[in-house]
């Protein structure tokens, strides 16, 4: 038997048991790091090495006892878990359970592994060893893989998987809600304190949360400042009280740092689970749009998604069009189209204004499908630079009239992007453009994104010698007010005056108001949405410089190379 352990174990003994030296026998499994233990044909302990004395504070008077009665080995660490009988059926092998600890005195559990070996007319070989740091280390990766690194709460795929667990029980008639928690104005926080006290807010905010829930009730941090709780056994009018508690426990929390003290609200969106719903992803698809919905509705409010709800409904497929557009640009997806812009009085050549559409697997969106969301989720920066880019591209390119000017739409948020004037600066050198052939269009409603910086912006391409258009002049109730503050060269007359021009009197006075208003300022004015002979008429007899529509001339895609 010892012959056997003594190779097993890898040490220099290779003579028979018998003709080693009772002593070194013993030196030799002293200095085994494995706790060894001999347990005889009854089920006694027979030996029991240094190692094991130390481990398992074993006493010479344990010599002749039961095994059993000396160690007590448990499945896990349950105290009520099942024991593991060392002393029987010594003549089969016996490896211990994967979650197995030795109960020692006081109470405390030591984890361990291993085998138990049977020897041939003398009993069993029972060597363990000490694996608290293995198993601590399991257990901290198997708690990072579905905690939250931060604030100790279930991580994002953990809950991902419960809700597809609750999912199942809803379909067997159980109910339950999740909310979608986002702290508002959480950004303020990270830029003016920093990083580390926005982590710290988070933290608290986690408690706060926590502190508002029920035991069966699951909360989780999604991710930055997104958390979800998952509440079984509710109905959604009972979570919307819920909701506003969670809502008031962030708002109790006061930030204390160097730059003063900060508070913040949430919004909170709540979706049912239930029978109908397809699976996790739509939960939280669902119960992300009800958050942004809660925010619109003024923040720090809580908003329930119904399936009758037109708004949630326009809201998530703005956000379908959102991931449609991301891969678009990342395809470069994106048509140019152009749309002719004549002169009706002396002999002005004509330009055009250039349009975007999108290539889609089943045939080309229009601008009224996407350019909303881009608007409201921040594409149009990207986009407007995507398209003057392009534009430059094309002028410049072999082939092209040296003479045609090109209208280009902006969005505010592009006009507040003190880059977008470097970009356009260095597209004019890299393609030696004439400036005069660029003019942008700006509306009213890109004006009012940031005034001010729709001012600079004005200036600023009038200095390089680019045009400017006052787009949809008239649609809104401060135009007037626009045009006071804006140094332009076009005034671009509201279509929906100009389409029925012809037999609704009243929008005839404001095409002709608004062309007046624009020669008395020294502007040239363009008619847009044309779409009948008997309009064109009445602009020529008005003066009205320029006409564009759709009986002038469709949007036709523009070819590279065109001019």
């Amino acid at each position: 038997m010892l012959t056997l352990l003594l190779d097993k174990l890898g040490l220099p003994f290779r003579a028979p048991a018998r003709d080693l030296p009772f002593a070194q026998k013993r030196l030799a499994l002293s200095l085994v790091s494995d706790s060894v233990l001999k347990i005889d044909r009854d089920g006694r302990l027979a030996y029991f090495n240094d190692t094991a004395a130390t481990l398992f504070q074993l006493q010479p008077t344990c010599l002749g006892k039961h095994i059993d009665s000396c160690l007590c080995v448990q499945a896990d660490d349950d105290m009520d878990a099942a024991r593991v009988p060392l002393g029987e059926d010594l003549h089969q092998a016996l490896t211990l359970p994967a979650d197995a600890v030795v109960l020692l005195a006081g109470g405390v559990l030591l984890p361990v592994e291993g085998q138990r070996t049977p020897v041939p007319g003398e009993g069993a070989l029972l060597i363990l060893r000490d694996v608290t740091e293995q198993r601590r280390s399991r257990r901290w990766l198997a708690f990072q893989a579905t905690h939250d690194t931060l604030t100790a709460l279930l991580n994002r795929a953990e809950m991902e998987k419960r809700i597809a667990y609750t999912l199942e029980q809803a379909r067997s008639g159980g109910r339950a809600n999740l909310l979608y928690i986002d702290l508002d104005q959480f950004k303020v926080i990270n830029d003016t304190c920093g990083h580390p006290a926005g982590d710290e807010f988070l933290r608290l905010a986690g408690k706060a949360l926590h502190g508002r829930l029920r035991p069966i009730d699951t909360l989780a941090r999604l991710g930055g400042d997104e958390f979800a709780v998952l509440v079984p056994g509710r109905g959604a009018e009972e979570c919307r009280e819920l909701a506003e508690q969670l809502i008031q426990a962030v708002q109790q929390i006061r930030f204390r740092c160097e730059q003063g003290v900060f508070r913040c609200s949430a919004s909170v969106g709540i979706v049912e689970i239930n029978a109908r719903t397809r699976d996790w992803r739509e939960v939280l698809s669902l119960a992300d749009s009800a958050c942004y919905m809660a925010k619109d509705r003024g923040r720090g409010r809580a908003w329930i998604a119904r399936e009758d709800d037109r708004r949630l409904r326009d809201r998530r497929q703005q956000m379908d069009w959102i991931a449609r557009l991301t891969r678009a640009l990342e395809e470069d997806r994106l048509l140019l189209y152009r749309q002719p812009i004549v002169p009706l009085q002396g002999r002005d050549a004509a330009h055009c204004e250039v349009l975007i559409r999108l290539r889609e697997d089943d045939g080309i969106a229009q601008p009224e499908q996407f350019i909303p969301a881009a608007e409201r989720y921040g594409l149009m920066p990207e986009i407007d630079r995507r398209v003057t880019g392009a534009v430059f591209a094309r002028l410049a390119s072999p082939g092209s009239d040296r003479s045609h000017a090109v209208s280009i739409n902006l969005s505010g948020t592009t006009l507040s992007d003190r880059e977008f004037i470097r970009y356009i600066r260095s597209g004019f050198e890299q393609h030696r453009l004439d400036p005069a052939r660029i003019c942008f269009e700006i509306t009213e409603t890109a004006a009012a994104t940031d005034f001010d910086a729709a001012v600079r912006f004005v200036e600023a391409v009038r200095r390089l010698g680019c045009r400017v258009s006052l787009d949809d002049f008239g649609k809104g109730a401060s135009s007037f007010s626009y045009l006071k503050a804006f140094n332009v060269d076009f005034l671009k007359i509201d279509g929906s005056f100009v389409r029925d021009m012809d037999v609704d009197e009243m929008n005839a006075h404001f095409v002709e108001s608004i062309h007046g208003l624009g020669k008395r300022l020294g502007l040239a004015t363009i008619a847009e949405f044309v779409e009948s002979a008997p309009v064109i008429d009445l602009l020529r007899q008005l003066g009205v410089d320029y006409v564009q529509g759709n009986y002038i001339g469709r949007p036709r895609p523009w070819l590279t190379g065109q001019a």
